[in-house]
């Protein structure tokens, strides 16, 4: 009699084809990737491929906190001991991480309380030294901070040398100036500095491609293009930044010179000070996505960003860029022309500048999707009721590849310009135009037969519209 074929599930996973076993992984979450590369042998090599393609530093007490505490310097020791691992990591999210000045503020803050408090402060003084180190001895022994000065040797970003000597962590209240020198990676190091690990955590990720980092400190931290450029590895894979700051964050983005390959850049709430404009542009020249969001920087800076690129999507909102900086910048899109699908520029400020009468976009020729403020777009509207002057400005402006349309801070005197736009796409002016957006000025009364009739005429011209009190 034949023999029962066996149960799959009494094979074990590692009956499954490896193609197989990372089609599952791809869905699981953290926790589920850890237990099954425990499983068996067969599974733990797809359970590390999935587990490692991406980190984020999940911290305790942090909102974003999934199942896990995944702190930096426990992923950097993983990274010194298994190289195998650090070559899979191709996205990193780093949602914040301690500055030398908080350490030494919060170590501070912790030996007060000690101090004012000696009959409970034997534990304070104990949570204190998890920051610290303050033994001397103790610090020349450590194994951990042996393997990460180490790494940082073999990464090339500091010098060779027997580093005995204790360096107490110092308070700092500059928001401009950035640690330089050996000595500063290795003080930090010795007073476990997050900061410090994060610099040798993107010198071990030789693959990395995707880099988000989501609260940029706001006081003085390492920097990143100093020792970083030493590397000949470090950053050199890097296709996209997403750099997110806090309110008061200042940097020099210098960062962006050891970037060949980067492709997209996302920067939001950053004042970009003190950059050196040793290069005229980027050393890339693959820059497709160019977002900036309330950004402060140079216009020289701006310029270099879009120098020599072929941008797909340009976006551009802030309170501190008028007019006149859109018109220097798109005469720098030359080879952006073809490219350009996208085009944003908002300013949440009303300015006394407009951009010039002749000022066109028509230079885009295959823009898809135009999002612009209202007085970037038809200057000062007048009560003369110039009609052909409005259409003159739009058709400047529109380009009649465009199929999206978005306009910013509307004020009520605008009405008959987008009644106008209507018209236009009637007369197949504007032919692809099938979406308008209209953000009006919250302080914006508009009656609701008002509303009506703008979507009427809208509908009547075939587009789909929708109004919105936002800006």
């Amino acid at each position: 009699m034949e023999a029962p074929p066996t149960p799959l599930v009494s094979r074990g996973l590692a009956s499954l084809a490896n193609e197989i076993l990372d089609n599952i992984f791809s869905h699981l979450d953290t926790l589920d990737l850890h237990a099954l590369s425990l499983t068996c042998r067969a599974t733990t090599a797809a359970a590390n491929n999935a587990s490692y393609k991406s980190f984020t530093n999940y911290r305790k007490g942090s909102a974003n906190i999934a199942a896990v505490d995944r702190p930096l310097h426990l992923f950097l020791r993983t990274l010194c001991e298994r190289p195998d691992l650090a070559v899979k990591v191709k996205k990193m999210v780093v949602l914040g991480w301690e500055s030398e000045y908080e350490v030494a503020k919060n170590l501070d803050e912790d030996m007060g309380e000690q101090r004012s408090k000696p009959a409970d402060g034997a534990i304070k003084a104990e949570r204190a030294c998890d920051g610290a180190i303050s033994d001397a001895n103790d610090l020349q022994t450590s194994a951990t901070f042996q393997l990460f000065i180490n790494a940082a040797m073999d990464s090339q970003l500091i010098r060779r040398e027997n580093w005995t000597s204790y360096f107490s962590p110092r308070q700092m209240t500059s928001r401009l100036s950035e640690m330089k020198l050996d000595e500063d990676l290795v003080r930090n190091l010795r007073n476990k500095v997050e900061d410090a690990y994060l610099v040798i955590v993107l010198a071990l990720l030789p693959n990395l491609e995707h880099l988000e980092v989501r609260r940029l400190s706001a006081y003085s931290i390492m920097s990143w293009h100093q020792f970083l450029s030493r590397s000949p590895t470090a950053l050199r894979s890097l296709k996209h930044l997403n750099m997110i700051g806090v309110k008061g964050v200042q940097t020099n983005m210098q960062v962006l010179d050891i970037l060949p390959h980067l492709s997209t850049l996302e920067m939001a709430s950053i004042d970009v000070r003190d950059h050196h404009f040793r290069r005229k542009r980027l050393p890339t020249t693959q820059l497709a996505i160019l977002i900036l969001s309330n950004c402060v920087f140079s216009r020289v800076f701006l310029e270099k960003m879009v120098e020599q690129q072929r941008l797909e999507t340009f976006t551009l909102i802030g309170p501190y860029h008028t007019g006149h900086i859109l018109e220097r910048i798109l005469q720098r899109l030359v080879l952006s022309n073809a490219s350009l699908r996208h085009l944003t520029y908002n300013s949440n400020r009303y300015s006394r500048f407009s951009l010039q009468k002749d000022l066109s976009f028509l230079q885009f020729t295959n823009l898809d999707s135009l999002e612009i403020s209202q007085r970037s777009l038809l200057g000062p509207l007048r009560d003369d009721g110039d009609i052909t002057r409005i259409e003159y400005m739009l058709r400047r402006r529109i380009p009649p590849t465009a199929s999206s349309l978005s306009i910013r801070r509307l004020s009520d005197a605008a009405i008959r310009v987008l009644e106008h736009l209507a018209l236009l796409r009637k007369s197949n002016l504007l032919p692809k135009l099938s979406v308008v957006l209209m953000h009006f000025v919250k302080t914006t009364e508009l009656s609701e037969e008002v509303q009506a009739g703008l979507k009427g005429t809208f509908r009547d011209a075939r587009i789909v519209s929708r109004i919105q009190f936002t800006d």
